[in-house]
């Protein structure tokens, strides 16, 4: 399911990306989809950031802010990610590393006490995986169940310099309160030749066409060259971890290193100078407004047009659904 917009069927994969964008963000589970929803962290999670996506499956994604070394475990108390304040470790001697890195549901695990073989993922304090049990928090009843309960929790362990705590949370598949809708306040061209659109969905995308002779690349949210356009089309930067994001979210296969700081390693997406993509820094990070947060949220993404730097901006608001709907 890709985003990218070729020469010969523009208006057609454009439609595509519209209904991609709208429905391809979470499983339907009882006619509803599920709402994922974190609890308050730990105290020794301090200075630890989580955040639940909801694409293809739901994702996690955690950022170390703090000194300290965080251990994410799997069913058997594995460690398969370790991430310090100096990058992102995997370890390749554990099965749920494979599995993290897929929206699909696979069954196979790794012994406990298996030795492991951490090797170097991402520079950056930060990484997103789909992990199975929120997936699994979030499936429908068995066969034979008798009712099935709309809020259900789930688990994940982790270790914070060495001590045993977790990430917890709920799924929640009763009808929504409302929705986020996002918008864009900067003009559709914000340069002469550079034209954006926004395609709504629970996690908005923005689609971006180039028809100047200038390259523009579009910046991911590390600063890092995330998209390059020219004439001849687009590029991705498959070291950028706004690519890495976008890649798991329409499920492809991604190489498990990356490196913002690295130089650019470009790889062609597209054969015409336009393209789409999942633009999570238009979303809040939750499928509804904190309990004594604001309501609405701008968010603004750089570009580059040849040696100008610009922005695109937008505002991202919370809409109660009506009585009727909930």
């Amino acid at each position: 399911m890709n985003l990218a917009v070729g020469r010969q069927a523009g208006g057609a994969v454009l439609c595509f990306s519209l209904a991609w964008a709208a429905t391809a963000t979470a499983h339907d589970v009882g006619g509803a989809e599920p709402r994922f929803r974190l609890d308050p962290l730990p105290r020794a999670l301090a200075g630890i950031v989580v955040e639940v996506h909801t694409t293809l499956a739901p994702q996690l994604v955690v950022e170390n802010k703090s000194r300290k070394a965080l251990e994410v475990l799997d069913e058997n108390g594995v460690p398969f990610l370790r991430i310090r304040p100096g990058g992102v470790e995997g370890n390749f001697n554990a099965v749920a590393l494979y599995r993290s890195n897929s929206p699909l549901p696979t069954r196979s695990s790794t012994p406990a006490g298996t030795t492991p073989n951490w090797k170097l993922l991402s520079s950056n304090p930060s990484w997103g995986w789909f992990d199975e049990r929120l997936r699994a928090a979030a499936a429908p009843p068995a066969a034979g169940a008798h009712r099935h309960d709309p809020v259900r929790h789930w688990r994940v362990p982790v270790r914070i310099d060495g001590v045993a705590v977790a990430i917890t949370g709920t799924a929640d598949t009763s009808p929504s309160p409302g929705s986020w809708q996002a918008r864009l306040t900067s003009p559709h061209e914000p340069v002469a030749g550079v034209h954006v659109i926004l395609l709504p969905g629970r996690v908005p995308a923005l689609f971006l066409e180039a028809s100047t002779t200038e390259n523009v690349i579009v910046r991911g949210r590390s600063g890092e060259p995330f998209l390059r356009f020219d004439p001849r089309g687009v590029d991705a930067n498959v070291q950028s971890p706004s690519w890495r994001e976008n890649a798991l979210a329409r499920g492809e296969e991604v190489a498990m290193a990356i490196d913002a700081k690295a130089p650019p390693q470009w790889k062609t997406v597209s054969s015409a100078p336009k393209y789409g993509w999942v633009e999570f820094r238009a979303w809040p990070g939750s499928d509804e407004p904190k309990r004594h947060g604001p309501a609405a949220f701008r968010w603004s993404i750089p570009l580059e047009v040849g040696t100008r730097k610009i922005t695109v901006e937008g505002m991202t608001v919370w809409k109660p659904a009506a009585p009727s709907q909930r």
